[in-house]
Order: C-alpha cells, then structure tokens, then sequence
C-alpha cells in the first residue's frame, strides 16, 4: 500500500508541476485569440496565475510531505 501511494504522490507532484504551466499558457492563448492587448493585461494575467499556483502548489506540497511521514 505504501508503495502505491508513493507513486502516486510523485505522480501527482510532476502533473502539478507539468499541468498547471500547461493551463497558464492556454489562458494566455485565449486572451491573444479573444484580442485582448496583451502588453496591458500581462501583468495582471501573472499576478493572478501566480497567486494561484502558489497556493495550489502549496497544498500539493504539503499532501505529498504529510504523507510521506504517514507511510514511514
């Protein structure tokens, strides 16, 4: 059981960390296609995107390390 779930929290650590870019760029390709400026709206597309992935990223690191210690 164990070994299980140490596969697939590393699988879920590199989706997290593989997916969530992935989605970051498809917002940004559909705001280029919707034709918004870019250039005015980058910096708010980042800080958003970033506040987001942060707080994602940090759920996922600390479901990965709690249960690392639960299986030792």
């Amino acid at each position: 059981m164990s070994i299980i779930m140490e596969i697939f929290n590393k699988r879920f650590l590199v989706y997290s960390l593989v997916f969530f870019p992935a989605f970051f760029g498809f917002g940004l390709l559909m705001n280029y296609f919707s034709g918004y400026d870019l250039d005015k709206n980058l910096s708010d597309v980042f800080t958003r995107t970033r506040i987001i992935f942060s707080i994602v990223f940090y759920i996922f690191l600390n479901l990965y390390q709690g249960s690392k210690k639960a299986t030792k």
